[in-house]
């Protein structure tokens, strides 16, 4: 939909390519910007990048434990809309 440019920090779920672009909507958002958020972390220039390594580390570690999630999209949600910050 747009071409917005991003400053926040998250960690989210992100389809395959394949499955970004059987779910992408002609109206909605392109399919390299879908996801689901797990946790918004704020903006990325707050995170120092041993900060950034860390929580790479993890959230990859915890991934790797887990493997592929397997789920059924039913919904969309919009954060703040109207505002300049998802949160």
């Amino acid at each position: 939909m747009t071409d917005t440019e991003h400053s926040g920090a998250m960690i989210a779920l992100v389809p395959s390519e394949a499955d970004a672009a059987r779910l992408a909507l002609d109206d909605g958002e392109v399919a390299s910007e879908l996801h689901t958020t797990l946790y918004y972390l704020g903006e990325a220039a707050d995170w120092n990048e041993d900060a950034r390594a860390d929580v790479i580390r993890r959230v990859s570690a915890a991934a790797e434990w887990l493997g592929p999630i397997q789920a059924r999209a039913f919904g969309a949600a919009h954060w703040n809309p109207q505002g300049d910050s998802p949160g």
